[in-house]
């Protein structure tokens, strides 16, 4: 096995600043389902509350960070449903920083947090079908795809099909 490069910590309010630019990158709204533009005030307050309990928010973001301390990307569990143990999971990587395998240890080391600490049975995302390099990532880490949804998502004046793929704790 080789050498982590990158560890997954919570999030500090230092991270605010950060946070702010990923999220309101109006280019990668078409894949995150953001609307409008986040307020400093709403970031400061989400930073501020990303420490409460995964069971009773239903999402965890954590920080991915690189072995030389440097941010490069957040990952999330999102809409967690104790009853079926299952959630949400996205990344976002900053540009500056994709395509070094950062994302693929992110996900995998997320996917074991979630099975192995949160008792979780499956993680799932939805892709947009023309998102190739996220489509590549999450079938090199294991998804499947389940299905796929027609007109899902409305971007660039077209409605766009989207995957929906999941993985399954190998465990249960």
């Amino acid at each position: 096995m080789s050498k982590p490069t990158i560890r997954l910590r919570a999030v500090e309010f230092e991270d605010a600043d950060r946070i702010m630019k990923w999220e309101n990158d109006w280019q990668e709204w078409q894949h995150s389902g953001t609307l409008i533009p986040f307020s400093r005030y709403q970031i400061e307050q989400y930073v501020l509350g990303a420490s409460a309990d995964f069971w009773t928010v239903r999402q965890l973001r954590l920080m991915i960070e690189t072995t030389k301390g440097e941010t490069v990307g957040a990952i999330d569990l999102f809409e967690g449903d104790p009853v079926n143990r299952r959630a949400g999971i996205g990344i976002t990587i900053s540009r500056a920083h994709r395509r070094r395998g950062f994302a693929f240890e992110a996900l995998n080391t997320m996917a074991q947090l979630a099975f192995d600490r949160l008792n979780l049975h499956q993680l799932w995302c939805n892709i947009a079908i023309d998102n190739k390099s996220s489509k590549g990532l999450f079938d090199k880490a294991g998804y499947q795809v389940a299905g796929q949804r027609k007109d899902w998502l409305l971007y660039d004046g077209c409605f766009h099909d989207v995957v929906f793929m999941q993985l399954i704790n190998p465990n249960h």
